[in-house]
C-alpha cells in the first residue's frame, strides 16, 4: 500500500523572551527517543520526525502572541506584523534543521501563524476564541488539501502525525478537535485516513534529558458528516465587537467598506451549492452530488474563504505600541470579528468534502445529464458513509437496473412481436399472389 505521511505540529513560544532573543531559548535540549527508537538531541521534536517519518508536508501553528513593540513598523498594520512573527519561527526552524544537517527539508515545513488570545510581558492580545478556531480549520484545510488530497497521485493511504508537545495553552484542544473533523472529510477521497496523536514525556528543566515520543493515539478515521442545518439568512460576512463607545462610528465606516470582500449573490450561491452538496452526501443522493459537483469547484469555494480571511487580517485588528522603549507592550485588538462562526466552519468542512470528491468521483464521471448505472455505482462508493447510506443507494440503484431492464425486454419483446406479424402479413401477401397465379 502507497502512503503518504503528513506532520502537524502546534508550537508555543521556544524563546524565553521573544523579543529579547539574546535572553536565551527556554525550549531546552534534550534527547528526544522516536517511536522507532531512533535517537536525536535537540530543542524541539522537528529534527526527529523529520528523519523518522520522512513526510511530505510539515504544517507548524504558532500563535501570533510572540509579537513585540520593535515588530511593528510605523505606518504598518496587522497583516505585516503577522509576517515578522512568520519570519521568528522560519528563522528557529532554519537554525534547528541546519544543527542537525537538515536544511534540504526546510522546503517542506511551512508555518501558519494564526491569531491568539493572551496577556503576555511583551504584549495583550485580545481576539474571539471562535475566530482563533476557525483560522486553525481554515489553515488545516489548505493543508490537508493541497498536500494530501490532491497531493502525489497513486497514494492509497494518508497518515496524519499531530505532535502537541509544544504546546500552547488551548490551542492543541482546538486544532485535535478541528483536524480530526476534517479528516472525517478527507476520507471521503476514497484514501485510508490514518491519524496518529504525539506527545511526549513531561520535560522539566535541569532534570529531564531524555524523552519519548509517545503515541497517544492511533485510529483509522472513517467517512462521516456532520450535518447541521444552516439558517436561510445565513451570511458570510463581518461583525463589530463590543468596545469603547467612541470607536463606534469608525469600525461602522470600516464594516460598510469590508462588506463586500466577495459580491453577495456570488456568496449566497455559494452556500446554496455547498448545502446542496453536503445534504447529497449526508442524505445519500448520487444524482444530486453529481449535478452540485458539475456546477461548484473546490477552488472557487477556497477562493472566496481566502478572500474572508484575507479580509479579516487586513482590515479587522488595530495594533499599538504602549509605553517607553524598556518597558513597550504590544496591544493587539480585533475590533471586527468573523460574523458567523458556525456558517463559516460549515463552508470550511463543506470544501474539503468537495476537495475529497472530486479526487473520488469526478475524475471518474464524465460530465453530462445523463449518467450511466456505472458512474453512479461509483459515486455510491464515494459517499457511502455508513451501511444504512450504502444500502438506501445500491436499493435505489437495483430498483432503477430493474426498470431499465423492464424497458429493454418490453421493447424487445414489441420489435419482435412486430417482426412476427410483418412475417404473418407477407407470408399472407404471398400466398394471395400464388392463389391468384393459380387461378
Amino acid at each position: 500500500m502507497v502512503a503518504l505521511n503528513l506532520l502537524i505540529a502546534t508550537w508555543g513560544s521556544p524563546w524565553s523572551n521573544p523579543c529579547r532573543p539574546q535572553e536565551g531559548l527556554s525550549w531546552g535540549e534534550v534527547t528526544y527517543v522516536g517511536i522507532s527508537g531512533k535517537e536525536v538531541k535537540s530543542r524541539t521534536t522537528l529534527p526527529l520526525l523529520l528523519e523518522e517519518l520522512s513526510p511530505e508536508g510539515v504544517l507548524i501553528l504558532a500563535c501570533d502572541t510572540v509579537a513585540c513593540c520593535d515588530d511593528l513598523r510605523e505606518g504598518r498594520g496587522y497583516w505585516d506584523l503577522r509576517e515578522v512573527v512568520k519570519r521568528k519561527y522560519v528563522g528557529f526552524v532554519r537554525d534547528v534543521l541546519s544543527a542537525k544537517g537538515l536544511s534540504d527539508r526546510l522546503s517542506r515545513v511551512e508555518v501558519a501563524v494564526v491569531p491568539c488570545l493572551g496577556r503576555f510581558r511583551n504584549g495583550e492580545f485580545d481576539v474571539e476564541v471562535s475566530d482563533t478556531r476557525l483560522w486553525i480549520l481554515y489553515e488545516l484545510m489548505d493543508f490537508l488539501v493541497s498536500k494530501g488530497i490532491k497531493g502525489v497521485d497513486g497514494n492509497e493511504e494518508l497518515n496524519i502525525y499531530l505532535d502537541l508537545t509544544h504546546g500552547p495553552n488551548y490551542v492543541p484542544t482546538i486544532t485535535y478537535s478541528a483536524l480530526r473533523s476534517l479528516l472525517h472529510h478527507t476520507a471521503f477521497s476514497n484514501l485510508r485516513v490514518r491519524l496518529r496523536t504525539l506527545n511526549t514525556d513531561p520535560y522539566v528543566r535541569g532534570i529531564t534529558d531524555k524523552l519519548r515520543v509517545n503515541v497517544v493515539e492511533d485510529a483509522t478515521i472513517q467517512k462521516l458528516t456532520e450535518w447541521q442545518p444552516i439558517e436561510s439568512d445565513s451570511k458570510l460576512g463581518f461583525k463589530s465587537r463590543q468596545t469603547g463607545a467612541g470607536t463606534l462610528n469608525d469600525i461602522s465606516e470600516k464594516l460598510k467598506q469590508i462588506s463586500r470582500f466577495v459580491e453577495p449573490r456570488e456568496a449566497s450561491e455559494l452556500i446554496e451549492d455547498m448545502t446542496l452538496l453536503y445534504a447529497s452526501v449526508h442524505l445519500g443522493l448520487p444524482l444530486l452530488t453529481l449535478e452540485t459537483l458539475n456546477k461548484v469547484s473546490y477552488e472557487r469555494v477556497r477562493k472566496v474563504l481566502k478572500e474572508l480571511f484575507n479580509t479579516h487580517l487586513s482590515q479587522c485588528f488595530t495594533t499599538e505600541a504602549k509605553g517607553g522603549s524598556n518597558q513597550c507592550k504590544l496591544i493587539v485588538k480585533e475590533i471586527i470579528t468573523i460574523r458567523n462562526p458556525k456558517l463559516t466552519e460549515f463552508i470550511i468542512k463543506a470544501a474539503t468534502l468537495l476537495a475529497a470528491l472530486e479526487k473520488s468521483i469526478k475524475q471518474h464521471t464524465a460530465k453530462h445529464e445523463n449518467p450511466t448505472l456505472k458512474e453512479l455505482n461509483k459515486v455510491r462508493e464515494a459517499i457511502a458513509w455508513n451501511e444504512a447510506v450504502n444500502l438506501t443507494i445500491s436499493n435505489e440503484l437495483r430498483k432503477i437496473k430493474e426498470v431499465i431492464c423492464e424497458y429493454i425486454l418490453a421493447k424487445t419483446l414489441a420489435k419482435t412481436g412486430e417482426d412476427k406479424d410483418k412475417a404473418n402479413i407477407n407470408k399472407k401477401h404471398r400466398n394471395t399472389k400464388r392463389n391468384t397465379k393459380t387461378t
